[in-house]
């Protein structure tokens, strides 16, 4: 019988330290097993715009590659719109961080990121603990 998946969406801040050599970020990419690696959409296109060059572009896909990847659905854009009504006056919440939120939601996955406070007053968010 085959292990099931238990995804973890690594937020962008958790990639971008493990890439600068942060020992916190390097530790989770330890903990965590390969098959369980997952990332959003959103993130995915936060990290290949930060690079400074198309070589260093190019190694950020291949790196990227490693991660399974959630992309934006109906459901998800819906409780992102939903999110920015209920928090972006409160919370200050941005489109990203609703989209990243929404998508672990509606999926039912664990967030790994170093900015709890960007996510923790969403209803229904699970958030890594170590």
């Amino acid at each position: 019988m085959a292990k099931k998946v238990n995804y973890i969406i690594f937020d962008s801040n958790i990639i971008i330290d493990y890439l600068r050599g942060i020992q916190s970020a390097i530790d989770y990419f330890e903990t965590i097993p390969k098959q369980d690696r997952a990332i959003t959409s959103i993130t995915y296109k936060e990290i290949i715009i930060g690079s400074r060059n198309k070589r260093e572009q190019q190694m950020l896909v291949s790196f990227l590659r490693e991660f399974a990847i959630f992309y934006i659905t109906e459901d998800a854009s819906k409780l992102s719109a939903k999110l920015i009504e209920n928090y972006y006056r409160s919370h200050h919440l941005q489109i990203p961080d609703s989209l990243i939120g929404a998508i672990c939601i509606t999926n039912d996955l664990m967030l790994l990121t170093s900015n709890k406070k960007d996510f923790k007053f969403m209803p229904g968010i699970r958030l890594y603990v170590d």
